[in-house]
């Protein structure tokens, strides 16, 4: 008996979708921007960690490093001989400890400048400033304080690009060895100007890393040394924050 037409057997095909460019394009840029995602995430994760290591060590490193206080004013030119009377302060204080010179003090390329000659003489030129600094560093008594002021100044010098004049004293009358520096306000006929951020952190910085090249980093005997001259100190000091 033979199949008709109406009862042949047949399967259904279901139809391909048609591959359009639309379609073609959709899962491989989605795929692509998934990874890009990932692989940003995992780079800036990595940054972040780098970066956070990074400060831990330049802090552990700052922590470690000798400790040097400085402070910087200025005296304006008021009143005649006011900068002479300065530095015979600062000769006399320092003729009391090691120098015993009379008005002689130090500078660049001499140990034998006369400070209230070499101040008189910058405030007779009409400097409108004078600069007055301090370095006291945590262990002077173990320092070249000479060399670690000119090595400082030459320091300053390239951050200021301008060829600094100026001289000191080493002070070595009180318990803590410290240095006296007139710095002049002219320099290469402009005026010398010093930021205060650059105070805070750019010279005290240098002053930090000259004192740990003479002397180390700090060991937990220099820091048992410190907190121990803190007892007696009539300021307020680390030890009073600890305490809070």
């Amino acid at each position: 008996m033979s199949i008709t037409e109406r009862e042949r057997p047949f399967r259904l095909r279901p139809r391909r979708p048609r591959r359009t460019d639309e379609n073609a394009s959709v899962w491989p840029t989605a795929l692509r921007r998934v990874l890009a995602l990932l692989q940003n995430a995992g780079k800036q994760g990595i940054a972040r960690q780098s970066k956070r290591n990074g400060r831990n060590a330049a802090r552990g490193a700052r922590d470690f490093a000798q400790c040097c206080a400085v402070r910087v004013s200025y005296s304006q030119n008021r009143i005649r001989g006011q900068w002479a009377a300065h530095a015979r302060y600062v000769a006399r204080e320092s003729a009391m400890g090691h120098e015993r010179d009379g008005h002689q003090g130090f500078n660049a390329k001499s140990d034998a400048v006369d400070i209230v000659e070499t101040a008189a003489g910058w405030q007779s030129a009409g400097d409108s400033r004078m600069f007055k600094v301090i370095l006291s560093p945590e262990f002077g008594e173990r320092l070249d304080l000479k060399a670690l002021t000119r090595e400082l100044v030459r320091r300053m010098e390239r951050d200021l690009d301008l060829p600094l004049e100026w001289v000191a004293a080493a002070h070595f009358n009180t318990e803590h060895p410290h240095v006296h520096m007139l710095l002049r306000g002219i320099a290469d006929g402009q005026e010398v100007r010093l930021a205060r951020q650059y105070v805070r952190s750019g010279i005290r910085k240098h002053a930090e890393d000259l004192c740990t090249a003479q002397l180390g980093y700090r060991t937990d005997a220099d820091r048992a040394e410190a907190r121990a001259r803190e007892v007696d100190q009539p300021r307020f000091t680390s030890l009073d924050y600890a305490l809070q």
